[in-house]
């Protein structure tokens, strides 16, 4: 079963994506996600935000001296962007603002950015040769040596959180669709409310898939990691405990067993100059 577009478009004309980074976790999952970002990515360069949504991070990467094109697939989320980068002065660093599904960057040239942060779309690809496509599509239009940033949700957070679903709401999660995400990592929502067609992968699948497109693995990062569910407790702590915490949090970041059951995670690889996967 391919992905259904249309429940992600009316999935994100009704959902507050810029609002859910100013919660607690939304903050510390952000400022995460462009510390990473910043950290792989040459000032200056030409970034793909793609499934960036209402532009959160395509502003902050803009203000930080890189060069953004935004991608993405609602056209709501695209008027919001559009309204925040003016607002926010970055318009001079905006190369374009498309609409645009993550399996076909046609209206891309070969090797025409630096790096892709694609911080979306992996939630969502339910089939296979959707996220090959997607994958191929990144490294076609990636300059040799570029980089991927892709986030997904591991499968063990993703169908644990199925459990909390089903109990609050049963009209979403039935007995097969359950299963499905269990078995294959894949969720087809039973009803028109709540998050739609999700897909939750394991580490290893998400480092094979892009492996398999031509990249070389330079790492697998929780974004939350250690901190997950507490995420919301952070701000409550002070002077050295507080950079304990953060520090710890970093340091076991990349650990595999923190990748697959900590919330959100990023396969960051780099364009494999010979275009082959490594024998």
């Amino acid at each position: 079963m391919t992905t259904d577009r249309d429940k992600l478009r009316n999935y994100y004309a009704q959902f507050d994506e810029w609002g859910r980074k100013d919660s607690a976790v939304g903050r510390f999952e952000f400022e995460r996600g462009l510390e990473l970002i910043t950290s792989h990515v040459e000032d200056g360069g030409h970034l793909l935000d793609l499934g960036g949504g209402a532009g959160r991070y395509t502003i902050a990467l803009a203000e930080s001296g890189y060069e953004v094109t935004l991608a993405d697939l609602s056209p709501r989320l695209l008027r919001q962007a559009r309204q925040f980068i003016a607002e926010a002065g970055v318009d001079e660093r905006i190369a374009s603002i498309d609409e645009v599904d993550a399996t076909d960057l046609n209206r891309y040239d070969d090797g025409s950015f630096d790096a892709v942060v694609a911080f979306g779309p992996f939630y969502h690809l339910t089939l296979q040769q959707e996220r090959a496509r997607a994958a191929a599509e990144i490294n076609r239009v990636l300059r040799p040596g570029g980089i991927v940033l892709a986030a997904f949700i591991p499968w063990q957070s993703g169908v644990s959180a199925l459990i909390h679903r089903a109990a609050h709401a049963p009209e979403q999660v039935d007995a097969t669709t359950f299963e499905r995400a269990y078995r294959r990592g894949v969720f087809h929502n039973a009803d028109e409310a709540g998050f739609q067609e999700g897909y939750y992968a394991r580490p290893e699948q998400m480092q094979r898939l892009f492996e398999d497109a031509g990249f070389d693995t330079t790492g697998l990062i929780s974004l939350r990691g250690l901190a997950d569910v507490h995420a919301s407790l952070l701000g409550d702590l002070k002077g050295d405990l507080r950079q304990a915490v953060f520090d710890a949090v970093e340091d076991c970041a990349g650990d595999r067993d923190i990748v697959a059951s900590c919330g959100h995670a990023v396969y960051v690889g780099r364009y494999n100059t010979l275009g082959l996967k490594d024998q």
